[in-house]
């Protein structure tokens, strides 16, 4: 899912291969892309994102990035430093996106020539752990890039040019992952996956418009179709916890939430909330 500045949701199918909008009433309007492997057809849409009045299909397998024009007419295609995923576009026009390379990912901040500009953290992949989040970022109103360590609830912030500015942390007491839960997945995982004995302190972050940071924290006393999240000021300073039903996706802009669920047979929901601050 992806809005644009006008309030407009587009989503995507994956199987149809193809990209759908709706107004910010939630009225249907156009349909973006086709199944193919043409100019302007989809291969499989794996994430989108909406910037400078353009949209930006990742294909299924990272490693293409389909442009449109807010119109629906196709633009380019663009070829990938590597297999990517979580892509972002920032004030510029240039790119972000997690890169999977050598068993191994990073954040990578790259242009349309797919060179790499620079890179922003870095976690192993060679035995993964179960439920690990894998470096969880996003970028700022200002063009900061926020890193996630979810492994110590730690938030590296990061100047467009590879600058760490601070680090934001939270003291947390770690929740053990219950025996037979541990059992099941010992039975289950036949030697692929590191079994951790806690579970990650956080799952994703996001950050609104006016740079509050919201951390989804894997602290799961709300109850199996709850999740719990921790807010920060844009400066980095803890403010409060607050719940809410479990997404799949969650967007903050605007003033507003936006959130994907799914019905019973698995088509996307998007429920869209009203969001009001309490003054920090």
């Amino acid at each position: 899912m992806a809005i644009d500045e006008n309030g407009f949701t587009y989503l995507y199918d994956r199987k149809g291969s193809a990209v759908f909008v709706f107004n910010d009433q939630g009225k249907y309007i156009r349909k973006i892309g086709r199944a193919g492997s043409g100019p302007g057809e989809l291969d499989g849409v794996s994430e989108i994102e909406v910037a400078h009045h353009h949209l930006y299909a990742l294909g299924s397998a990272g490693m293409r990035i389909h442009v449109f024009d807010e119109a629906g007419i196709y633009k380019n295609t663009l070829k990938t430093p590597g297999t990517l995923s979580s892509l972002r576009v920032n004030e510029t026009g240039l790119f972000f996106a997690r890169l999977f390379d050598r068993q191994s990912y990073r954040i990578i901040h790259f242009g349309p020539d797919k060179n790499i500009l620079r890179s922003f953290g870095k976690e192993n992949w060679e035995k993964p752990r179960f439920w690990q989040n894998i470096l969880s970022y996003e970028i700022s109103p200002t063009g900061d890039v926020i890193v996630g360590d979810s492994s110590n609830y730690k938030f590296f912030v990061y100047s467009v040019d590879g600058r760490q500015k601070k680090t934001i942390t939270k003291n947390i007491r770690p929740i053990k992952i219950p025996i037979s839960e541990l059992n099941y997945l010992k039975n289950k995982n036949a030697g692929l996956f590191e079994i951790p004995i806690y579970y990650d302190p956080f799952w994703l972050l996001f950050v609104d418009d006016e740079g509050r940071i919201i951390v989804n924290t894997h602290i799961f006393l709300a109850g199996p179709e709850k999740a719990f999240y921790d807010l920060f000021s844009p400066e980095g300073k803890y403010l409060s916890s607050f719940s809410l039903d479990y997404y799949k996706k969650l967007i903050w802009k605007g003033n507003h939430l936006y959130a994907v669920s799914e019905d019973y047979e698995g088509f996307p929901i998007v429920k869209v909330f009203k969001v009001r601050w309490k003054t920090e």
